[in-house]
């Protein structure tokens, strides 16, 4: 008897706990609610009808529905969803639980940083990582300074492809011939070098 009465106070426990306890909490569950289904319930309301909420004499169908489930790029869509968020799931969990293991059964080298190392594409913005690496590794700058300039590399290759083809192209002022030096410099300051 006196486990079904622990067992019950138990359960009466977890519900007091899910519900509000103040009108604060109260307050900041229906403001997270109405944010939360705000901006969904146009789209449900508009989804329904037969024209746009704004437009008069429209009624309501489920025709947009059945024109989604019928059409076969949906269903690949999500099948491609399923997938890839299959996938996604497996190998983060297979590697979350090694380096899990690595970093906490083992004693390897440097087990301290691989779990900072891991956070870090979360916590540096992409655009940061992916624009400034010298600030992200100071001792790397020589290699980056030092390395030839991949921009530079594509830049020097799009003029000598252009003036390649501006060579062969015919001048607007003498038909027939080739465009002068000139000419083909002034285009290409101007095209490539934005000059």
């Amino acid at each position: 008897m006196g486990e079904s009465a622990a067992g019950m106070d138990l359960v009466s426990r977890q519900r007091r706990q899910l519900l509000p306890s103040s009108a604060y909490q109260t307050m900041v569950w229906a403001l997270v609610v109405v944010l939360v289904v705000g901006p969904l319930a146009p789209l449900v309301y508009t989804s329904l009808r037969s024209q746009p909420y704004y437009l008069p004499g429209s009624v309501w169908t489920f025709e947009p529905y059945r024109t989604l489930f019928a059409d076969p790029l949906f269903w690949e869509a999500v099948k491609n969803t399923l997938i890839f968020a299959a996938l996604t799931t497996v190998g983060s969990v297979t590697v979350g639980t090694a380096f899990a293991v690595l970093t906490v059964r083992t004693d390897l080298p440097g087990r301290k940083w691989i779990p900072w190392l891991l956070v870090s594409p979360i916590v540096i913005p992409p655009r940061v990582a992916k624009s400034k690496p010298t600030l992200l590794i100071p001792s790397a700058r020589w290699a980056v300074s030092s390395a030839p300039s991949i921009r530079g590399i594509l830049r020097r290759e799009t003029v000598r492809r252009r003036r390649e083809k501006l060579r062969l192209a015919p001048d607007r002022c003498h038909s027939g011939s080739t465009a002068p030096s000139s000419f083909v410099d002034s285009r290409l300051r101007r095209d490539v070098l934005g000059g």
